[in-house]
Order: C-alpha cells, then structure tokens, then sequence
C-alpha cells in the first residue's frame, strides 16, 4: 500500500488550509480524489484489505451523492408523518418521547438512529464492520454512557437496550442493502425528509440531553459516601455537565476532543440545552416539561434554519468573547509546502511543521 498526502487550498473550504489525502493502492490511482473535496478522511487500509475493496461499492462524495431524488424519496417522508400523526399523539408526548400511541416512540427512536447512520455514512464505510458499528453508535448515544458514568450509574443504551439493536439494524440497513441504502440516503436528504428527520433527530437529542441533566440533580443529592457542598444546596455543575455530554459526548469521543474548537453547532447547542432547561426549572419559570418543550423546539428551528441561527448565534458570542477576553478560535497551524509555509486564517502565534517522508 502506498499513501501519499498531498496539500491544496480547497476554493470550498473558505480560505481554510486543509490537508487532502490521496491514496493509492499498488501503484493505481484511488477512487478518492483530493480534487474538490475538502472534507476528505484518511482511509486506513492493510495489504489484506485490498481484495475486500474491490467488493465495496466507491466512496461517494459528500458534495455531489450519486443518488437517486426521484418522487418516491419525497413521498416516503410524508407518508412516515402521516402514518405518526394518524395514531393521534398529542404534541406534549410527542416532542417530549413520552408518547404512548402505537408505534410513535419505536418511529422516533428509529428515525433518530436512521439520520445518525446516513450522517456517518460516509465517514464509515470503508470501515471494518465492527469499527463501523462502533462508531455508528457512539454518535448516536457516546455521551448516553459518558454521562451516567460520572455520576456512578448504569449507561442508557444498556438499559433501554432497544437502543442497541436499532442502531444495529440502522447501521446495516445504510451500508449493506444496497437499494434500500441508497433509497433511504434520498430520502433524508430530500426536502419532506430533512424536515421530518430533524424533527425526530431533536425530540431524541432534547431526551438525551434533559434526562442527563436530571440523572445528574437526583444522584448527587442521593450520594452519602462524601460530604455534600457546603454553598451549593441543589447541584449546578454535574446536571450542566451530564447534559452537555449527553448531548455531544459521541462527537468529542469520535473526534478525541477536536469537536470542542470551531464553534460546531451540535457542541454549542448541547451546552445551551442543559442551561436553558436547569435555569427555567431552577428558578420556577418553566415547569420540566415546558422547558423540555422549549429546547426540542429551538432546537428544530436551529437545525433546520442555520443561516438565522448562525446571526444569532454569533452575534451573541462575539459579545462574551469580547467581555471576557477568551479566545474564541484555535492557534492556526502553518503546514510546510513546496511552496514554501502558508499562514492558515487565524488571529493566533504562527506554528510550523513539516511533514516527514
């Protein structure tokens, strides 16, 4: 196998720097082109691997997926939403996954774990299976083990262990049937699709990110091994901190603790989640399912409006980090070229390396 990596300024990548791969096996040239694609991932890969490789269908780019978009993948969206609202859940139960009409939680836990397959998608498959299923599912539920962990309790997926085999099915149903593969990727990718499948994806997410925080605010005050604090009678950091990891514990975990930088939406809303919902509740201006209500729904409007919620967002930060003085990117990293070092886009101290044969 021989590897070579090869440096270009991406025109997509918004005057970003960005190391690309390029891969080649035996002397031909890979089906993953650097060209074009600014969010190329290294692709390990043994000399015992090759003759599985030719039985895998090529990597599709995330750019420009060659899927079918026909009428079908825009029905079947719809139809799912209808086939929901005809069991008659009300939208308390609904958006806050206590719902007990037939079929309205088994719909939304597998939708949620659907979307976080066909997001992972590409990301995993050229993975060993058994790496694939792993990664798949800690990006469902990473932070549903971290979280109950730091406060000595059993993890989530282990007790509601249905979780487990759907993203098992999930993860299978995405790689490994390939009609129904690639039907399904239209499908949530198609407009009625990405609309029905965020809704599904925050009702999930709010669960995970409200029900850390509240295992969080009754374990500590159940612990008598230690001394309770002495100037906090009601937790404040554990239910904060089990929430924004329950929110986004996979995604720090997939990507060792990296996610934290450049401001990523699914990190940012984690940590607002569990903040909105313990001040509301705290503070007796929200009961606890109003303030679930209230995180599912800004999460909706977040994901699916991301240019508003970008404004806002960064309006909002722009101010803390001017009244704190924080940095608010990471130190810019200058890689060393034919051409010679290029300043990657940063406010930060110039940091060189070279790359060894």
């Amino acid at each position: 196998l021989k590897r070579s990596v090869s440096a270009s300024l991406s025109p997509n990548s918004g005057g970003r720097s960005c190391l690309e791969p390029a891969m080649s096996i035996q002397g031909s040239p890979s089906p993953i082109s650097p060209q074009g694609s600014p969010n190329a991932v290294w692709h390990d890969l043994s000399a015992d691997d090759e003759d599985d490789l030719k039985d895998r269908r090529p990597l599709v780019p995330v750019a420009s997926p060659l899927l079918p978009r026909g009428l079908l993948a825009d029905i079947a969206p719809v139809a799912l939403a209808i086939l929901i609202f005809m069991q008659g859940p009300t939208y308390k139960p609904f958006l806050t996954f206590t719902s007990t009409a037939p079929w309205v939680w088994e719909i939304t836990a597998m939708g949620y774990m659907l979307k976080v397959a066909h997001d992972q998608r590409h990301q995993v498959q050229f993975y060993y299976w058994a790496h694939g299923v792993l990664a798949t599912a800690l990006a469902a539920f990473g932070g549903g083990f971290l979280a109950p962990l730091i406060v000595a309790h059993s993890p989530v997926p282990l007790m509601e262990e249905t979780f487990v085999w759907m993203v098992v099915v999930a993860w299978y149903v995405t790689h490994h049937v390939p009609v129904l593969s690639d039907f399904l990727a239209a499908s949530v990718a198609s407009g009625p699709g990405t609309i029905l499948f965020t809704v599904l994806f925050a009702i999930f997410k709010t669960n995970q990110i409200v029900g850390g925080a509240e295992l969080a605010t009754r374990a500590i005050p159940a612990e008598d091994l230690y001394p309770h604090s002495r100037y906090f009678r009601n937790p404040w950091a554990a239910p904060f901190l089990c929430g924004f990891l329950s929110g986004c514990g996979g995604t720090l975990i997939l990507q060792k603790g990296q996610g934290l930088a450049g401001g990523r939406w699914s990190v940012r809303a984690s940590l607002f989640a569990p903040v909105f919902y313990v001040a509301m509740t705290r503070f007796g201006y929200m009961t606890k399912m109003d303030a679930k209500i209230a995180v599912c729904v800004l999460r909706i409007i977040g994901d699916l409006l991301p240019t508003p919620r970008e404004a806002l967002v960064g309006a909002t930060t722009s101010v803390v980090y001017k009244l704190t003085g924080v940095k608010r990117a990471c130190a810019p990293v200058v890689v060393a070229l034919q051409g010679g070092p290029q300043k990657a886009k940063g406010d930060g101290p110039l940091v060189e390396f070279s790359i060894g044969a």
